[in-house]
C-alpha cells in the first residue's frame, strides 16, 4: 500500500527556523526582543532631585561643605595692628567674655586696638593638608601640615639617594 499524501488541511504548518548566535543559544524573536527594550526602559527611571529633597545632595548645605582641619587655640591677630584676640582671655574693653570663640564675636565688634574690622584678622592656627573627618586616620601624616610632607618626602628621598650612592663605595 501506497502512503497516503496528507493534504493542505492536515499537514502541520512548519515552524519558522530558530535564530540562534554563534554560540548557538536561541534568540529572541522580533517582537520577543521589542518588548524586552520597552520592559528595560521601564525600569530606568531617572529621577531629578529637587533642591531641599534629599540634603546629601544639596550643595548650600553646610554639613558637606570642605573644611580643612586648622590646629591652634583660635587666636585672631588683626593685620592693621597686630593686635592678637585670644579667646581664652577675651576682650574687656567690649566687654567680650573668656571662652568667646572668634567666629561668635558680635557683628559690631571691632579690633579694641585700630578699629578695624573682623575681616581683616588672619587665624593663627595652622591649616593641616587634610580633611577634618580624616584626621584620625593613617599614621600620624594626616595632621602634619603641606611643608611638612614635602619635608618628609624630599627627606626620605635625599636619604634613599645617599644611601645608594654610598652602595658604590663599598668593595
Amino acid at each position: 500500500a501506497l502512503p497516503a499524501r496528507a493534504c493542505a488541511s492536515t499537514r502541520r504548518a512548519a515552524a519558522p527556523a530558530a535564530r540562534v548566535n554563534l554560540s548557538g543559544a536561541r534568540l529572541a524573536s522580533a517582537p520577543a526582543r521589542a518588548a524586552a527594550r520597552r520592559d528595560r526602559g521601564a525600569a530606568l527611571v531617572v529621577r531629578m532631585a529637587t533642591p531641599g529633597s534629599n540634603p546629601n545632595l544639596d550643595r548650600e548645605n553646610p554639613e558637606l561643605e570642605e573644611k580643612f582641619a586648622v590646629i591652634g587655640s583660635g587666636e585672631h591677630q588683626c593685620q592693621s595692628c597686630l593686635y592678637i584676640y585670644d579667646p581664652k582671655k577675651g576682650d574687656p574693653e567690649y566687654p567680650v567674655s573668656a571662652g568667646v570663640q572668634f567666629k561668635a564675636l558680635p557683628e559690631d565688634w571691632l579690633c579694641p586696638t585700630c578699629g578695624a574690622a573682623p575681616k581683616t584678622f588672619k587665624n593663627l592656627g595652622k591649616e593641616v593638608a587634610g580633611f577634618e573627618q580624616n584626621q584620625g586616620y593613617g599614621l600620624g601624616t594626616n595632621s602634619m601640615s603641606g611643608g611638612e610632607k614635602s619635608v618628609l618626602i624630599y627627606g626620605a628621598l635625599a636619604i634613599f639617594f645617599t644611601l645608594f650612592l654610598g652602595g658604590y663605595l663599598l668593595d
